[in-house]
C-alpha cells in the first residue's frame, strides 16, 4: 500500500482545467503542476484529522471507562481531554509526517478558538436546554448509565426518556468540558471543531485534486455552510455535526479510494465511530454511504481493496455500536427488545404525532417530502400555515425563518426547491451527453446519488435536520458540472454555487442574528436578576439549563410548580425557545 508521503503526486484526476477562467483565473498559476510540491493540503489535512481525533477519543476513552465502571469527575474529565488531544495530535503527525509543532499548535488553536467562541453565547434552543442539557448535567454529576441503579441526577424535572435511551457521543464529549470547568456554554465547542475539520479536510482534497486556492475556498464555503449545520452551531443539538461527520466520511473515503491514502481511512474511521453514536438514524444512513463507497471502491481500485475496506469499516462500526455504543444500543436491545427503544419496538413512543406540522398531516410519506421540500421556508409551527411557492421565489418572511435552529418545512432555505430542480436538471444534462464518458464527473454523480438515497430513505425526510446531507447532493452536482468540458455546462454549474452561496449566506446572517438577540436576551434578564440579590422562584418547564446557568452566577434559583410562583404577573424566561415562550420567574415570597 503507497505511504502517505508518495501518494501526493500525480493526483490531477480533474479534466479539463481552463474553467478557472470563470473566476479570472490564470490556470497557469491557480493549479499546481504537481501537488506534492506543495505540502499544504497534507499540512490542513494533518490538522484536520486531529481535530475528528480528539472527540472521538474523548468519546471512546469516556465510554470505555463507563463499562468498566467509573464515573466521570473534574480531574478524570480533564485527564481524558488532556489524553485526547496529546493522542489526536501525535496520531496525526504519525499518519501524515507534516511540520508536527506547527500542526499541534495550530490544531490546539483550533480547539480553543472552539471553545472561546462556543462561550460567546448561551444554547436557546428547546433540545439544548432540555434533553440534551439533563444528559450532560447527569454524566458530568458522575452518573453512569451502564452500572448506576439511580434515576439521573437533575435540575427542575426528572430526566426525560431520552437521557437514558439516546446515543451519547456529543453528551460525553460535553459532559468531559462541563466537568472539566469550562462552562455549559463550551459544550457547544464541538460544533466548531467538527466544522473546522471538514473544513480544512474539504479545502485539501480540492486543492490536491487540482483546484486553485480560491475556487477551492469558496467551493469549501458552500458545502460548509449548510443551512443545519450553520442554525445549530450555538446550540446542543447535534444534526450539525451529524452532517459535518458525513461529510468528513464521505471525503476522507474518496481520498483513500482515489489516493489509496491510509491516514484518510483512518478519519473515516474515526467519523464512522463517532458519527454511529450521534443519534439513531446514523446507523442507516451511514449503512447506505458505506455501500455506496464500497461499490466506487470496486470501480476505481480493485475488488479486493474494496473487501477489505469493507471490512475494516464494517469491524470499526461493530465496536462503535456494539462497545462503545453498549449504552444505549445493546441495552435497549437487552432490557427493551429493540436496538432504537424508545422509538421502535415493544410500546414505542410515536414522537412525530406532535412534531409534525398540521399542514402536513394527512399526507403520505412522499408528499410530505415534496410539500416541504417546495414550500415556503417556514417554522412549522405558530399561528401561519407554510403554503406551496414557486422555485426561487423568495418570500419576506422566509428569511427571518430561515435561520432557525429547528425550522421543519422548507428548513434548508429559500433558494433550496430552486437549486435542487437545476441540479437535477444539470445531472441529467451530464449522464444524457458526454459526462458519462468522464471518470470524475461520473464519481461526483454517484456519490450525489448515494447522498440522495440515504434522504429518500429515511421516513421523516420532510424535516431538515433529520436528513441534514441533502444539502451536498446539488453541491456534487455543481462540481461534477464545473469540472466538464463543455461551457454551458459549467456555467450552469457556477450558477447552482453561486445560488447556494446567497442562500447560505441568507440562512448564515440570519442565523448569527436570531442567535446574538436572543442570547443578549438571556445575558440581560440573567443580569438583572443576580442584581436583585434575593432568591428567584421558576418554573422552568423545557428550560432546565436555565436553573443551572443562574445558580452559576450565584443566584438562589428556586425550582417550584407553577402554581407555587407565588406573585401574580410573573416574567416569562426569556428567549426559552425559538419563536417560543414558556416558563416563568419571580422573586420567591420567602
Amino acid at each position: 500500500m503507497p505511504t502517505t508521503r508518495s501518494s501526493a503526486s500525480k493526483v490531477h484526476i480533474l479534466a479539463p482545467r481552463d474553467w478557472l477562467s470563470f473566476f479570472g483565473l490564470d490556470s497557469r498559476t491557480a493549479i499546481a503542476s504537481d501537488v506534492s510540491a506543495s505540502t499544504l493540503p497534507l499540512t490542513l489535512t494533518q490538522i484536520a484529522a486531529a481535530l475528528v481525533f480528539i472527540p472521538t477519543l474523548a468519546f471512546t476513552f469516556s465510554a470505555l471507562w463507563l463499562l468498566v465502571g467509573g464515573n466521570l469527575s473534574p480531574d478524570i474529565s480533564r485527564l481524558v481531554l488532556g489524553i485526547s488531544a496529546l493522542c489526536a495530535i501525535a496520531a496525526a503527525s504519525a499518519l501524515f509526517r507534516q511540520a508536527w509543532r506547527l500542526s499541534a499548535i495550530v490544531t490546539l488553536g483550533l480547539a480553543g478558538l472552539a471553545l472561546l467562541i462556543a462561550s460567546a453565547s448561551y444554547d436557546t434552543s428547546i433540545d439544548g436546554q432540555n434533553y440534551q442539557f439533563q444528559a450532560i448535567f447527569a454524566l458530568a454529576e458522575g452518573w453512569n448509565p451502564l452500572w448506576s441503579t439511580n434515576a439521573p441526577p437533575a435540575i427542575g424535572d426528572p430526566a426525560a426518556i431520552w437521557v437514558v435511551h439516546y446515543p451519547r457521543a456529543t453528551w460525553l464529549v460535553g459532559a468531559n468540558i462541563l466537568a472539566a470547568g469550562f462552562g455549559l456554554p463550551a459544550v457547544k465547542s464541538i460544533n466548531f471543531v467538527f466544522l473546522f475539520a471538514a473544513t480544512l479536510l474539504l479545502a485539501a482534497t480540492l486543492l490536491r485534486t487540482g483546484f486553485g486556492r480560491i475556487p477551492a475556498a469558496l467551493l469549501t464555503a458552500t458545502a460548509i455552510l449548510n443551512p443545519v449545520v450553520v442554525s445549530q452551531m450555538q446550540t446542543g443539538m447535534n444534526d450539525g455535526v451529524f452532517a459535518l461527520s458525513m461529510l468528513i466520511y464521505c471525503i476522507t473515503l474518496a481520498s483513500w479510494i482515489v489516493f489509496a491514502e491510509r491516514g484518510a481511512l483512518v478519519i473515516a474511521v474515526a467519523s464512522l465511530v463517532f458519527g454511529l453514536n450521534l443519534k439513531f438514524s446514523a446507523i442507516p444512513v451511514f449503512v447506505v454511504l458505506t455501500a455506496f463507497a464500497i461499490v466506487a471502491a470496486i470501480a476505481y481500485r480493485a475488488t479486493a481493496t474494496a473487501i477489505r475496506t469493507g471490512a475494516i469499516l464494517l469491524l470499526a462500526a461493530v465496536f462503535s455500536i456494539a462497545v462503545l455504543g453498549w449504552t444505549p444500543y445493546v441495552q435497549n436491545y437487552l432490557n427493551f427488545g429493540h436496538v432504537f427503544h424508545p422509538l421502535m419496538g415493544p410500546n414505542a413512543l410515536d414522537i412525530m404525532a406532535t412534531n409534525t406540522p398540521d399542514v402536513l398531516k394527512g399526507f403520505s410519506a412522499p408528499e410530505r417530502f415534496l410539500f416541504s421540500l417546495f414550500a415556503e421556508t417556514h417554522a412549522g409551527y405558530g399561528s401561519t400555515t407554510a403554503a406551496l411557492k414557486p422555485p426561487f421565489l423568495v418570500r419576506p418572511g422566509e428569511i427571518r425563518m430561515s435561520g432557525g435552529v429547528d425550522v421543519r418545512i422548507g428548513g434548508f432555505g429559500p433558494l433550496f426547491s430552486g437549486i435542487l430542480v437545476l441540479a437535477l436538471a444539470t445531472a441529467g444534462a451530464l449522464l444524457a451527453g458526454e459526462g458519462r464518458r468522464n471518470r470524475a464527473v461520473l464519481g461526483l454523480l454517484f456519490a450525489a446519488g448515494g447522498l440522495l438515497v440515504s434522504v429518500l430513505a429515511m421516513p421523516e425526510n420532510w424535516w431538515a435536520r433529520y436528513v441534514p446531507q441533502f444539502w451536498y447532493v446539488p453541491w456534487c452536482i455543481a462540481l461534477a458540472a464545473l469540472i466538464h468540458h463543455n461551457r454551458p455546462i459549467r456555467m450552469i454549474g457556477v450558477t447552482v454555487l453561486v445560488l447556494m452561496m446567497a442562500n447560505a449566506a441568507v440562512v448564515s446572517a440570519t442565523s448569527l442574528w436570531l442567535n446574538g438577540k436572543r442570547s443578549h436576551e438571556v445575558a440581560s434578564q440573567m443580569e438583572a436578576i443576580r442584581q436583585a440579590h434575593t432568591a428567584y422562584c421558576i418554573t422552568p418547564e423545557l428550560a432546565q439549563s436555565r436553573i443551572y446557568l443562574l445558580r452559576q452566577a450565584g443566584v438562589d434559583a428556586r425550582v417550584v410548580a407553577k402554581t407555587e410562583l407565588g406573585c401574580a404577573l410573573p416574567q416569562a424566561i426569556a428567549a426559552y425557545g425559538p419563536d417560543r415562550e414558556g416558563g416563568a420567574i419571580c422573586k420567591c415570597s420567602n
